[in-house]
């Protein structure tokens, strides 16, 4: 894949204040991008629209849009309010001719599976965060019109879920657990400082999948994670609703980037560590 794009493309990031965002902001001030500029949209950082307050302002015909922001509060409107955001930031890119928006969605969308799950994988989400993000995928596409959209099934993001964040705090964390196998739920992970790499690096190619998976190439259980941030846990309660696995296959993406990172849970959480020297108030 060749990179057709001019140098210092126009980077707008939508929810800049969300535990990603604000991840991302840290990885790039201790290691500035090459090749992006960003700009940052978030209640309280940088270029503040609010995304569900009617028409946004069109966006630059050279900026490449990452949408970040969704919807986490976890009541009965989130859902819509994220698919909402996600139509309104596709219709601003339209009306400005973007160069191209990268939609942040979830391995979520997936849903159960006894192996990595590939992009043409069916969608079969058991939350309602995979459903309302396989549905702010759909409508952003719509939306979107001529402007190309691909959009990124990521994986878990270490610092920003419950589970690491539980790790720097007190106690153990209570681990789920899964029949026949230790270490509770396996997932695919990725690194702020990684994620920060890959996105600069995704941004600079042209002609990028509708779809793309993005994490490290191989899968760890939550106790791996945990014991690699020294955390003590135990196990908790069985719940039927925990997925054993979800994990991503990464083919497509390790033909795009090649020196994509094993990762190690070690070294995750030494990239996250590294990250956080540079963290930023919401």
């Amino acid at each position: 894949m060749t990179d057709h794009r001019p140098k210092d493309v126009p980077l707008l990031v939508t929810g800049a204040d969300g535990r990603v965002g604000r991840l991302l902001r840290a990885a790039w001030a201790g290691q500035p991008p090459t090749g992006i500029l960003p700009f940052w949209c978030g209640r309280k950082t940088g270029h503040w629209q609010d995304l569900l307050a009617g028409p946004l302002d069109p966006v630059p015909a050279r900026a490449v849009v990452l949408h970040l922001a969704a919807d986490l509060s976890g009541d009965a409107d989130a859902g819509s309010r994220s698919v909402a955001m996600a139509e309104a930031v596709a219709v601003a890119a339209r009306r400005g001719r973007a160069r191209g928006i990268l939609f942040v969605s979830t391995a979520a969308v997936y849903g159960p599976a006894d192996h990595d799950l590939d992009e043409a994988s069916p969608c079969q989400p058991t939350t309602p965060y995979g459903h309302a993000k396989l549905a702010a995928e759909s409508t952003c596409r719509r939306a979107a019109g001529a402007v190309p959209v691909t959009v990124l099934r990521i994986g878990n993001v270490v610092g920003a879920g419950a589970l690491i964040g539980a790790a720097r705090g007190a106690g153990k964390v209570e681990l789920d657990p899964v029949p026949g196998r230790p270490g509770g739920p396996m997932r695919s992970w990725i690194a702020p400082g990684e994620l920060a790499r890959l996105l600069c690096r995704l941004v600079g190619l042209a002609d990028l999948p509708d779809v793309l998976n993005l994490a490290g190439p191989k899968a760890f259980t939550m106790a791996d994670m945990l014991d690699a941030a020294g955390c003590p846990w135990l196990y908790g309660p069985y719940r039927p609703q925990v997925l054993p696995r979800l994990t991503l296959d990464t083919s497509r993406l390790a033909a795009l980037c090649p020196d994509l990172a094993a990762g190690t849970p070690l070294e995750m959480m030494d990239d996250l560590r590294r990250t956080l020297v540079h963290r930023v108030s919401a």
